[in-house]
């Protein structure tokens, strides 16, 4: 995630670093949310953290077993 002064956005985006380079470059893969629209989804995710405490808790499939129902 970046924060990019130059368009007043927060940037997600997958980076990958090419063969032979020192710089790290952006893809294509990603979303760019405008400031308000950032305001926004951390409301919905505080919204969602009250609802459902116990997703907080929750691990990622390769740190622990996956249930898929």
């Amino acid at each position: 995630m970046s924060i990019t002064s130059g368009f007043q956005c927060v940037d997600f985006r997958q980076f990958y670093m090419p063969y032979g380079s020192v710089e790290v470059r952006p893809t294509k893969k990603g979303v760019a949310l405008r400031i308000r629209e950032w305001v926004e989804f951390l409301r919905v995710v505080e919204l969602i953290n009250d609802e459902y405490p116990d997703l907080g808790k929750a691990l990622p499939c390769y740190m622990g077993e996956c249930v898929v129902s």
